[in-house]
């Protein structure tokens, strides 16, 4: 391992790349919903539970299913944080830029900008609660 693969950000298909290397599968998560993204993690989440309860400590780790599994549930979960952030991030990034954009250049900020910003940022705080 390089200390550059430290830096690199995880992605899902960094993780979809490191999944076929290692178990010759692939998935194909492009035509999910998010609603659909979390039934199957829970569906994966119940087969790891399934395993890790029929065999004895330490066990799991030399399990085959139990690291496919697992590695599976990494990319939905991945899949998932990606599919809400790339939404809210955007929306807040075209909103904070603008108004950088419009301090940067000494113009004053309508009340209307600030609300909106306001709110997209209040609604990304009250989804990443969610998730913890």
């Amino acid at each position: 391992m390089n200390s550059l693969e430290l830096t690199k950000p995880i992605t899902t298909e960094s993780l979809l790349a490191e999944f076929e290397s290692r178990f010759n599968q692939t998935m194909d998560l492009s035509k999910f919903t998010k609603e659909e993204l979390e039934d199957t993690a829970n569906h994966i989440r119940t087969k790891i539970h399934n395993i890790t309860q029929n065999t004895h400590f330490g066990e799991e780790l030399q399990n085959n299913d139990y690291q496919k599994n697992q590695m599976m549930l990494d990319i939905v979960n991945q899949a998932i944080n990606e599919y809400g952030g790339n939404m809210a991030s955007s929306i807040i990034g075209k909103a904070t830029g603008e108004i950088k954009d419009k301090l940067s250049k000494g113009q004053a900020v309508s009340p209307a900008d600030r609300k909106a910003a306001a709110q997209a940022m209040k609604t990304e705080g009250v989804e990443e609660q969610s998730e913890l």
